[in-house]
């Protein structure tokens, strides 16, 4: 069974084979045309009478066939019962389906294709059936349509066959290891052993059936103290721990303005930039009154749209720019990690050469080079009707000799971008490459009147050779760069990073019009220029990449091979749970490129203001437009600013200066043991309650040293215990208490080494079936003989 042989022979069913709808709701109508794909003919469709679910159709194919594509043709042009969201399940009877896909059409009349799922228990697997759910239309209240459907796989008998036949083996044998398991946990062990003998079918790894002798059979606790603790050390453990989520420890370095906070940093010092009153002044001193001292300040004030960049060499953070809710900002600080203190570099980089204020720029550092590069800025839409208003600046600061210089004051007149805002960059320091992808570009455009016409369009990819002074455009907005993949399509609010491991680019979300967010990922390789589509935005796999919204931070850590993302705002798809209005969400997403899979590790969406105004000692209140960047090294990131939100950061024009440093705290081994101590532990003590005496001698000096006392949650369970003692109602014991901890402990082992994780007495229904109308023996008119 080989993936290359699913592409050659194409399944195209329309929709009169199996058609059903749900007639308890609605009856649908099938037109003879939409055997064909007729996007100019109206009739030329599937159409249920009513809008609520379920309506659903039926394909029954003429074969087995393993679908790994379904294509839906459209309308000529929008329609209100296209479908905004539709699922699709498959199965090889009608009575047990799989779902294959979770998406929605686009409302336009390009048709769309969608990635089936196809394997199960990482097996090819074959259907009979597939069948189409209708979820919501584009028309709040308007019925579904479907105008056409074309189905792509492999139908090859031999092929089919082969998987078929697997599958059939397959649940045979998880039938006979589910009856093991269940003969086993209810101690019925003649039973079992005569069933594993007959057929010959393991349960387990014999090391979990080792463990559930010494466990189960013998009660010595002891020993399985010692097997755990082997198999820990022997990395059996291994694939668990790493599928474990960090926990996010948050610290505050600046609180928020309204928090009182002492220390060091918070402390303004005198200084001659800003005038204040001589505390050693006498006001009645005339002469005096002229004398003055002023005060540099000690950090940046709130902004948001800034750019924040990492020197992890010298353990230096550098901040420069953003938008204060009234104006651009020009003043560049540096943050040292080990000093904990801020420091400005300059009050104005315009009048030392730098580059004017600005937000919405992006910044890179050369660690080597000691080298930021600066290029980009948002400018207001009064001011885009000037061709030198939209100069595309790009400028250099020099670390060593604090020193800016102006590269070019166009880029877009070296090949480069016109003046862009809300883009990415991603610096390659090994060849020394500065790759810009995404944002708006503005343009001029003479109108034979007095004021031309500004207008913006989305940028592509480029890339810029430092030692040169070069800029190539790789690809267009809208280019396909290779057939049959989608177009590579530029956006705003997105991500993008570089991996130094693979040599790829990582591009995902962001936002293109108004209300449309981009859902895919995709991965550039900058020395093949081979694009590689992990999710098309389309699929439901786990690259899919989840509800990260547009304006979301994203850093990379090349040595765990992990990307990190915390959200920023979020436009939900589903307006009948919600507004369907942008909403800033709090969470921390992690990709774990390696499985391509993705986890959220943190999530606090609470908006109200209340609720953080008693928080914001303890995590941050969700933003957007903050910046957050990471030191690899020592596994730290660190938060700066932003916008709340809402009407808070809309109307009063409220910006965050608060710094934060963000620790992802992973489980170590030494916790798993302890924790499997102190649940091997807690099931002995309760055996020993029969001795009450006993019990607590070993609830004081044995339990007591498994818990963690700094867990508020584990020493209250703790000290309830003590009151267990002698309250033995309804108590479990023996056979049934041990075997419970064994079920526990398997959760630890590999999937392949564990006995089913399902429940045979969950197959069981509640209600037999039972016949319509009573069996005949005999034939109605044939009388019985007396």
């Amino acid at each position: 069974m080989t993936m290359e042989k699913e592409n050659k022979t194409l399944i195209q069913k329309k929709l009169k084979y199996g058609i059903h709808s749900c007639s308890s709701f609605s009856s649908s109508y099938l037109p003879q045309n939409i055997q064909e794909d007729k996007p100019s003919d109206q009739a030329s469709r599937w159409s249920s009478d009513t809008n609520t679910p379920p309506q659903f159709i039926t394909l029954k194919l003429e074969r087995p066939s393993i679908i790994n594509n379904i294509t839906f043709g459209k309308f000529e042009k929008t329609h209100v019962c296209n479908l905004k969201r539709f699922q699709v399940f498959g199965g090889q009877d009608e009575d047990s389906y799989l779902e294959l896909l979770d998406t929605g059409l686009k409302n336009d009349n390009i048709t769309e294709s969608f990635s089936l799922r196809h394997h199960l228990n990482k097996q090819l697997y074959p259907i009979n059936f597939l069948k189409i759910v209708p979820m919501q239309s584009w028309g709040p209240s308007f019925n579904f349509s479907i105008w056409f459907v074309a189905l792509f796989g492999d139908d090859s008998g031999e092929l089919t066959q082969s998987c078929i036949k697997w599958h059939k083996e397959y649940k045979e044998k998880e039938t006979i290891r589910l009856c093991l398991k269940h003969l086993r946990q209810h101690n019925y062990l003649e039973a079992f052993e005569s069933l594993q003998k007959k057929t010959k079918i393991q349960l387990e790894h014999p090391l979990l059936t080792e463990l559930h002798s010494i466990l189960v059979k013998d009660g010595d606790y002891i020993k399985t103290e010692e097997l755990m603790k082997k198999c820990m050390e022997d990395g059996v453990f291994t694939g668990y721990m790493s599928r474990q989520h960090p926990k996010p420890l948050w610290s505050p370095l600046i609180l928020p303005d309204d928090v009182p906070m002492e220390d060091p940093i918070m402390t303004p010092t005198p200084s001659p930039l800003t005038p204040t009153a001589d505390p050693d002044t006498d006001p009645a001193d005339s002469s005096n009154t002229n004398e003055i001292q002023v005060t540099i300040p000690t950090q940046p004030t709130s902004r948001g749209g800034h750019q924040l960049v990492l020197d992890y060499i010298n353990q230096n953070i550098y901040l420069f720019g953003g938008w204060d809710g009234t104006q651009d900002l020009a003043d560049f600080w540096v943050y040292n990690v080990p000093a904990n203190k801020w420091a400005q570099l300059s009050g104005d980089t315009e009048s030392e050469g730098g580059p004017p204020p600005r937000s919405c720029h992006k910044m890179v550092l050369d660690p080597n080079y000691r080298q930021i590069f600066v290029l980009g800025r948002y400018l207001e839409r009064g001011l885009r009707d000037s061709q030198n208003n939209i100069r595309s600046d790009f400028f250099v600061y020099d670390i060593a000799s604090c020193k800016w210089t102006q590269i070019t004051d166009d880029t877009s007149a070296m090949g480069g971008p016109s003046l862009i805002f809300d883009h990415q960059m991603c610096l390659d320091f090994e060849k020394r490459n500065i790759y810009v992808f995404g944002g708006q570009s503005l343009f001029v455009f003479p109108t034979g009147d007095e004021r031309p016409i500004s207008e913006k369009k989305f940028s592509g990819l480029y890339v810029y050779h430092i030692p040169n002074n070069t800029w190539t455009l790789l690809w267009e907005d809208g280019e396909v760069k290779t057939v049959g993949f989608p177009p590579l399509r530029s956006r705003t609010g997105h991500s993008m990073l570089f991996n130094t491991n693979d040599r790829n680019l990582y591009i995902f979300g962001g936002q293109r019009k108004r209300d449309e967010y981009l859902n895919d990922f995709f991965t550039f390789n900058i020395d093949t220029a081979e694009v590689r589509f992990l999710s098309d935005g389309n699929s439901t796999g786990d690259a899919a990449i989840p509800a990260v919204g547009y304006t979301q931070r994203a850093t990379i850590d090349c040595k765990s091979n992990e990307i990190h993302v915390m959200t920023g705002l979020n436009k939900d798809k589903d307006k009948d749970k919600r507004s369907g209005e942008a909403r800033v969400s709090n969470s921390f997403w992690v990709y774990e490129i390696a499985a391509s899979c993705w986890s959220v590790i943190y999530r606090n969406e609470n908006n109200e203001p209340g609720y953080w105004s008693n928080r914001q000692t303890v995590e941050p209140r969700p933003r957007y437009a903050h910046q957050l960047v990471y030191d690899e090294e020592k596994g730290i990131h660190y938060m700066f600013g932003g916008n709340p939100g809402g009407k808070e950061g809309k109307d009063g024009r409220l910006r965050l200066g608060d710094f934060w440093k963000l620790v992802l705290k992973r489980p170590q081994n030494s916790d798993l043991e302890r924790f499997c101590r102190l649940i091997i532990r807690k099931a002995r003590f309760h055996e020993l309650k029969s001795d009450p005496m006993t019990a607590l001698a070993y609830l004081q000096n044995d339990l007591s040293g498994s818990v963690n006392h700094d867990d508020k949650a584990e020493e209250r369970e703790f000290r309830l215990l003590a009151g267990q003692i002698f309250n033995q109602e309804n108590e479990i014991v023996g056979h049934q208490l041990r075997s419970n901890l064994f079920d526990k402990l398997v959760n630890f082992f590999p999937v392949d080494m564990t006995q089913p994780m399902g429940n045979l007495l969950d197959l069981i229904p509640l209600e037999s079936k039972s016949l319509a109308e009573p069996t005949q023996i005999l034939p109605s008119k044939e009388k019985p003989r007396q």
